[in-house]
């Protein structure tokens, strides 16, 4: 099969190669009537791999791609459909998917050698958000390598996936393809894969058959050691520490990135936690994009969407394997332009952007992976006044919990007002323990949702509440109001110093407070009661 020839491509024409991995090239392909961009996976082929789809292979491809369109973020490229390729690719399978104009990590890191502590908290950080999505949705990528991270012309970091290919692979074995595909020429060129890949879990093969989530965590630390050295990792046994190839590297960064890459898959840090982590160690810093082809043309307007990798069986959650995902996640907004800047809140903030699009779930770790020695580095505290706790964020008079008159507070006509509310019975419910509460604080299915999901599982798991914990609100401000049930409200959030307490009473241990930082939150009426829907950087 001559691969560098371009591809046939129903309803597209091939516009020129964007780059290519052990599965095949990718290519930039514009839809006949020139109105639409896409990027197209075309797949060539391995060892034992087929060199023709039969229709029931094909079909089983395209029904596995309409089920895992259904899960959207805002850090995962979105596949639209399958198609089959013909001209150079004849029989092959095609993917289509969204356009990352910014290029790869892979030619970001050629060109630049390596990244800065900060822009490596702002691409690190959103991977591991999208990658613990993932997670909680039942699914593993199982490829994640420098190629797979792409960028939008803005510079928001992307994941694609690699893992697809096996995914594709798998759905037709599992079809009974005949000679379309075979089990064996699966795992074979599964094997070939891993071989090519450094950033892959050198224990991924052990035992055959099985891929943990666990695979994606040492690939999300080998992605973190190679933005700071400009190499991936070597192996445990021949590897020097980070801090003496890279002298300036946060302490608590390096860290959780040699707990990312423990040859103990069970001690590494859920993705979740690793993201928490990362984001903790230093502040972002925007990311700078080199001029080249990858951004001569427009970046798609629609949302972004998934790409996901392979499907494997979890239990849904609240009876999964807990340390594995560390928090469930929703579907965030549509995405939206962001300038570059620096947020966030470094204790129990919800999900907000930072520099260039970085979504981050601040997920508190009551038993923190053992990256986390000492006390959390809070990101940088903006110029604003002195925060203020308001009276409603400090405990009810008549006692924790939604009483009347929080209810009453809930359904006012003025959203600053309900959000002081929804604040302090977010607070009452983490004090207490009583995290039913929560489900009376976010709009079920949100990205807020999602995040407190996640806090609450490692609660529950941990067997503690936060003594003492009350979120400050300064500078409230309405700055937008749809009319038909949705409102923005801009705010100063920061957190009190807390204590996770067990049930007993007796101090695991103290936690300090957080600066305040500005964010804008989105509010929804449901049932006549505001919630809360996003929490995002203010100014976006």
């Amino acid at each position: 099969m001559d691969t560098s020839a371009s591809p046939q491509i129903p309803g597209y024409a091939a516009v020129r190669e964007l780059g290519r991995g052990p599965s095949g090239p990718v290519w930039l392909a514009v839809s006949k009537d020139q109105r639409r961009q896409l990027a197209v996976k075309c797949f060539s082929g391995g060892s034992g791999a087929p060199r023709a789809w039969d229709e029931q292979a094909m079909s089983g491809v395209q029904r596995e791609v309409r089920i895992f369109s259904r899960l959207q973020h805002e850090h995962l490229v979105r596949v639209h459909e399958a198609v089959r390729l013909t001209g150079a690719f004849e029989g092959m399978p095609g993917l289509l998917m969204d356009y990352a104009a910014g290029g790869s990590l892979e030619a970001l890191l050629s060109a630049r050698g390596k990244l800065s502590v900060g822009q490596t908290v702002t691409v690190i950080t959103p991977l591991a958000r999208a990658v613990a999505f993932l997670h909680q949705e039942g699914v593993v990528h199982a490829a994640i390598t420098p190629g797979e991270v792409l960028f939008t012309a803005q510079g928001k970091p992307l994941l694609a996936g690699a893992g697809m290919a096996r995914m594709l692979r798998g759905a037709a074995g599992e079809e009974g393809a005949g000679e379309g595909t075979s089990q064996e020429g699966a795992r074979q060129e599964d094997a070939e894969l891993r071989s090519a890949n450094l950033f892959d879990d050198p224990a991924a093969a052990s035992p055959p058959g099985i891929v943990r989530p666990e695979r994606d965590c040492y690939s999300l630390a080998a992605l973190a050691w190679y933005c700071l050295t400009g190499a991936p990792p070597e192996r445990s046994s021949s590897r020097l520490p980070l801090t003496m190839l890279v002298p300036d590297v946060p302490a608590a960064l390096a860290a959780v990135i040699e707990a990312g890459l423990e040859e103990d898959p069970a001690a590494r840090p859920a993705a979740m936690a690793f993201g928490a982590a990362v984001y903790r160690s230093a502040a972002a810093a925007p990311l700078e994009l080199p001029a080249g082809p990858h951004v001569a043309l427009p970046e798609p307007a629609q949302p972004r969407g998934v790409l996901q990798g392979n499907r494997v069986r979890f239990r849904r959650p609240g009876k999964r394997q807990r340390r594995h995902a560390s928090g469930r996640e929703g579907r965030p907004t549509a995405a939206r332009r962001r300038k570059a800047l620096t947020a966030g809140i470094a204790a129990l903030a919800l999900v907000l952007p930072v520099s260039a699009g970085i979504w981050w779930s601040a997920v508190h770790e009551p038993q923190p992976a053992p990256a986390q020695d000492g006390a959390p580095i809070a990101a940088p505290a903006l110029e604003t006044p002195e925060p203020v706790t308001p009276s409603a964020s400090r405990p009810p008079a008549a006692g924790e919990g939604l009483d009347d008159d929080m209810r009453a507070r809930l359904r006012s006509d003025n959203p600053e007002e309900a959000l002081v509310a929804l604040s302090a019975l977010r607070d009452s419910a983490l004090r207490t323990g009583k995290l039913e509460l929560l489900d009376s604080v976010n709009v079920k299915g949100s990205a807020a949702a999602a995040a407190d999901a996640g806090i609450a599982a490692q609660m529950k798991k941990a067997g503690v509440v936060l003594a003492g914990f009350t979120t400050t609100l300064n500078n409230i401000r309405l700055i937008a109001s749809t009319g038909d049930g949705e409102a923005s409200v801009t705010a100063a959030v920061g957190t009190s110093r807390f204590d996770e307490r067990n049930a007993s009473g007796v101090l695991v241990r103290p936690r300090p407070a957080a600066a305040p930082q500005q964010l804008r939150l989105v509010l929804q009426r449901v049932e006549g009661a505001w919630r809360i829907a996003d929490i995002l950087a203010a100014g976006t």
